[in-house]
């Protein structure tokens, strides 16, 4: 009898030990807001199962990045004020209609995984967003080899301390400016805009990115 009660308690402390880790673990993901899941490894599988992203934590200007397949991925929720300002400052911009379609120097064939369609209707409107709260789209500079940005970010953590600076993404290495739909501004040395990878809402929270096929 005394030995059952050790190998249950054992049992016990061993359930209890697992309870104690998922906890941790969903506890680790909800901290960092954006959830992630369904990732198949390629060099095991050779392929790449969607992404699926919870946004339902995300505020108003919230910036929130990850890394998928190689490449950090940004999501922006954009304010009304920023929604307003993207309608007024297409004459500030190099290509307002992203009708440059090469992909950057630095593509190669380990990112074949990413879909990038410029025939989407939603990639030329004035947010290049399905909706126009949300701005989904790979970080790194098109022209140069650094993940941008954000001013309001900045502010947030101390790095920039002037409330005047205006809320734009910028790449730390060149200082390029982009508006908050990706955009490069004129007279910046890139002259690309920010690329978006394939993704389609399944529902008002949850975000899914496809894979290539």
């Amino acid at each position: 009898m005394i030995e059952l009660n050790k190998s249950t308690m054992k049992i016990f402390v061993l359930l209890f030990s697992i309870m104690i880790t998922v906890v941790l673990i969903l506890t680790f993901y909800a901290a960092n807001n954006v959830k992630l899941s369904q990732y198949i490894d390629t060099a095991k599988t050779g392929s790449v199962q969607s992404y699926i992203i919870d946004i339902s934590s995300m505020k108003e200007r919230d910036f929130e990045t990850f890394s998928w397949h190689g490449l950090s991925i940004g999501i922006y929720k954009r304010s009304q004020e920023d929604i307003i300002k993207l309608n007024r400052e297409l004459l500030n911009i190099t290509d307002s209609n992203s009708l440059y379609k090469r992909k950057p120097a630095w593509w190669n064939n380990s990112l074949s995984v990413y879909v990038i369609d410029y025939s989407a209707d939603w990639m030329h409107n004035n947010y290049r967003s399905i909706k126009k709260e949300y701005f989904v789209f790979i970080r790194k500079n098109p022209s140069r080899v650094c993940n941008i940005i954000n001013t309001i970010e900045m502010r947030r953590r101390g790095r920039v301390r002037v409330k005047a600076i205006p809320s734009v993404f910028i790449d730390p290495c060149s200082n390029d400016r982009f508006d908050l739909a990706g955009r490069i501004y004129f007279n910046e040395f890139a002259s690309k805009n920010l690329l978006i990878p394939s993704h389609e809402f399944i529902d008002d929270n949850t975000i899914k990115l496809f894979p290539n096929k």
